[in-house]
């Protein structure tokens, strides 16, 4: 689940739960950040799953809402 309002590295920066489905429960797993974040990253803004991958989202990175966007595996 993508939290691209969370502000772990600043304001808006972002990140993603990630839960696990045992049975018909789900529970959480683990918080994921990047470890370059900065704030307006908008980090967990899409995700895509494929298998045991995914692929995250972070579509203001590295220039501070104007930046080219980056994807984290």
């Amino acid at each position: 689940m993508g939290a691209f309002g969370d502000d772990v590295h600043g304001e808006n920066s972002g990140s993603v739960y990630t839960f696990r489905r045992d049975g018909g429960a789900w529970s959480f797993e683990q918080k994921l950040v990047p470890p370059d974040g900065v704030a307006y990253d908008l980090f967990g803004f899409a995700i895509a799953l494929e298998g045991d991958e995914a692929l995250v989202g972070a579509p203001t990175a590295f220039e501070s809402m104007h930046g080219p966007g980056s994807v984290y595996v």
